[in-house]
């Protein structure tokens, strides 16, 4: 008889909350402090959930009912058999003419042998604590009669002995469950693997012994990102948690969930255990959690045996959670709510706007912000309770995945991947980017998302650097004092002066990019994936109200902007004192426009300038060139034999380019820099921030700015040097 067995595969998830300190009757400002107000609105709960929906025990197996061998035997003279229990030496038969016993397996512990004047002897088990197979052999081996023969087919008489004692091979590339969670192949590759676990990303390892390693993995639900008020943490691929904003280092190892509170950060490690920094709510207690939430102050989990257990302050209980079992748990403010394992929803703690009475129903999600509270139902519609003095109780219609609940403004995910926010808009945090994506995490300013194409991108206020993020970059250009670039997959940001909203991240996907030049005004046009221009920025001039069209480039000089049209025609717009925004007819391959002057390559190759030329900047040399960039009053470019030629101002030495061949140059404020056929950069001019002096190693492009430069790396990586007073050489976050 074969043997049963079942594999429960466990998958743990982690949820997360973040808050804001200001005490009652006291309300942040925009810089984060706290200012009094007459209503008791200072509280805070701002509040991101962090799930891990995986981290398994195991693989899963199954149970197989059917009949076990049975000997053959010309002749049979059994003593007696009964036929209720079996037992012999009770019935009487005159013979039994049988070839075949069989043994039926079900749910019994006791097998009963029924015989009715047949020639055959069945006995059914279920669940038997007796597993031989040959239980009719057990009743006839005190008879007189000898088999003469015993045939045996592929399964023999002791079957269930034989399974036993054969069991499968680890390393025969044979899955056999439940003795082994993979073999071999069944985790060979590590990409689309860690989606059976619950995890967003990551890989899956099938160890020697034949057990799944999913270390690797990360991200089940919103636990990858954890947004706060002042800093954003990250859990990048091989669980390393990166933060960026006012927060200090998160501790090494490798984690599956974070959540993010005002002061501080938790996180669960792959091995399940809590581990928190910053001034999260005190020291986390021992054990291993399924998910993590932290609030203001205090912080709850929900233990491996689905218990939740909360630590910190408790000023109105918000740390006392209730007895029994819940599947999540979410902080808030003051008040903590978890989803029990029956899906109806419990709160407690604070309850001033009624964010602690959750309706009736059954729930997946749960999500508690300052006042208020949101979940996803069963039938994915959501409801939201408590403050609704911004609307951020009055949830969108449709059907949707996930929910968190911010401060006064939350996000959800819909069942299509696109994203709905709504509630407080002060800073655009509850403005709603295109595309599709995974998970959303927001505080009192600032929301995140993770893209499902993998990327990471942040809108709202962006003081302190929290709400800037990219990937892997596909094209960067250097402003005055700002820089901006944008990730392979379409999303773009910027660091640096932001005064006069140059800085602006861009809530679409772009394919495009030109920071201004100009030392006093700065402003930034982007190039969106259907080819219209949008630009953010100081524009009164008219720089940044771009003419109708589809564009294939963009370049923003100090007071004007040009494109290059999708069909090769160029347009200018903004200032046009010396003619820099008149530009000739005719289809060319590129365009640079520079401090007041701008150059472009025409379809035969030649480069044409127009605009001032009081330094010579706009009187190119003859010759065919392959790129042109315009600075502030010199030009660049590289002719198509790969050698760099400079013309105009020269009194740092920009316009002298060294004796190598490039693949692109750049000519900035008073310095140049080009990266050589070997994938070296070389910089010449002025040098005083460091701005001519590059790092070592290999790049795809480079882009001069004000006194600073920045380049994309062969492995995606955004690298700056120069002046930093603006935050200018400080590359955003590029996540992977």
């Amino acid at each position: 008889m074969r043997l049963l067995f079942m594999l429960i595969v466990v998958t743990l998830a982690a949820t997360g909350c973040s808050t804001d300190p200001c005490e009652t009757g006291s309300r942040r400002a925009e810089d984060g402090s706290c200012a009094p107000v007459d209503s008791d609105l200072g509280d805070t709960g701002v509040h991101t959930d962090a799930k891990a929906d995986g981290d398994p025990d195991s693989g899963t197996g199954g149970s197989d009912t059917g009949e076990s061998d049975a000997g053959e035997w010309d002749t049979v003279e059994p003593e007696t058999v009964d036929p209720d229990t079996g037992d012999s030496d009770t019935v009487e038969t005159d013979t039994i003419d049988t070839d075949t016993v069989e043994a039926d397996t079900a749910d019994a512990d006791i097998a009963d042998a029924d015989i009715a004047d047949t020639d055959t002897v069945e006995a059914d088990t279920a669940d038997a604590d007796i597993a031989d197979a040959d239980l009719a052999d057990a009743d006839l081996t005190d008879t007189d009669a000898e088999p003469e023969t015993v045939e045996s087919d592929a399964a023999e008489s002791d079957a269930a002995e034989s399974d036993v004692e054969d069991l499968p091979t680890c390393g025969d590339g044979v899955l056999n469950q439940p003795t082994e969670q993979c073999d071999g192949s069944e985790y060979a590759s590590d990409s689309g693997q860690c989606d059976d676990f619950g995890f967003l990303q990551g890989s899956v390892v099938c160890n020697a012994d034949c057990t799944v390693d999913n270390s690797g993995c990360s991200g089940g639900g919103g636990d990858i990102l954890a947004v706060a008020t002042q800093f954003t943490c990250v859990i990048g691929t091989g669980g390393a948690v990166t933060c960026w904003g006012n927060i200090g280092g998160p501790p090494p190892g490798s984690f599956r969930s974070i959540s993010a509170g005002y002061y501080g950060i938790c996180g669960l490690r792959t091995d399940g255990t809590m581990a928190c920094w910053g001034d999260a709510g005190g020291t986390p207690p021992a054990g291993t959690f399924k998910r993590v939430s932290v609030g203001w102050g205090y912080v709850c989990g929900l233990r491996s045996d689905d218990t939740v257990v909360c630590f910190g302050t408790n000023i109105y209980g918000q740390s006392s959670a209730p007895s029994g079992t819940f599947e999540d748990v979410a902080c808030g403010g003051h008040h903590s709510c978890g989803v029990r394992t029956d899906g109806t929803v419990v709160c407690w703690g604070r309850n001033n706007y009624g964010q602690s009475t959750p309706p009736e129903g059954t729930f997946e999600d749960v999500s508690a912000g300052e006042f208020h509270t949101c979940g996803v139902r069963t039938d994915g519609t959501l409801a939201c309770w408590g403050d609704n003095s911004d609307g951020q109780s009055t949830p969108p219609q449709g059907t949707f995945s996930s929910v968190f609940a911010g401060e006064r403004h939350n996000c959800g995910v819909r069942t299509d991947g696109t994203l709905a926010c709504w509630g407080w808009n002060k800073s655009g945090q509850s403005a709603s980017p295109s595309g599709t994506f995974l998970s959303a995490s927001g505080s009192w300013v600032h929301t995140c998302g993770a893209k499902s194409n993998g990327g990471i991108i942040c809108w709202g206020n962006n003081l302190h650097g929290r709400a800037k993020v990219l990937g892997p970059l596909a094209s960067l250009s250097a402003g005055y004092e700002h820089t901006c670039a944008i990730d392979v997959y379409g999303t773009g940001a910027c660091w640096g002066d932001d005064y006069l909203g140059e800085s602006t991240t861009p809530l679409y996907p772009v394919m495009g990019v030109g920071a201004s030049n100009g030392e006093t005004a700065g402003h930034t046009c982007w190039i969106r994936t259907d080819g219209t221009v949008a630009c953010a920025g100081y524009g009164d001039h008219g720089q940044a109200s771009p003419p109708p069209g589809t564009f294939q480039e963009v370049s923003a000089g100090a007071y004007h902007t040009c494109g290059l049209r999708t069909d090769g025609t160029l347009a200018c717009w903004g200032a046009s004192l010396q003619g820099q925004a008149s530009p000739p007819a005719g289809t060319f391959q590129s365009v640079s426009a520079g401090l007041s002057h701008t150059c472009g390559i025409r379809a035969d190759d030649a480069v044409v300038c127009w605009g001032f030329d009081g330094n010579g900047q706009a009187s190119p040399p003859t010759g065919t060139f392959q790129s042109v960039s315009a600075g502030e009053h010199h030009s660049c470019g590289v002719r198509t034999d790969g050698t760099a030629a400079c013309w105009g101002d020269d009194s740092y030495g920009q316009a002298t380019p060294p004796p190598d061949t490039f693949q692109s140059v750049s000519a900035g404020f008073s310095v140049s820099c080009g990266v050589r056929t070997d994938g070296t950069v070389a910089c010449w001019g002025d040098d005083g921030y460091g701005q001519a002096t590059p790092p070592e190693g290999t790049f795809e492009s480079v882009s001069a700015g004000g006194y600073h430069v920045c380049g994309v790396r062969t492995d995606g990586l955004a690298v700056c040097w120069g002046s930093d007073i603006y935050g200018q050489s400080s590359p955003t976050l590029q996540y992977f």
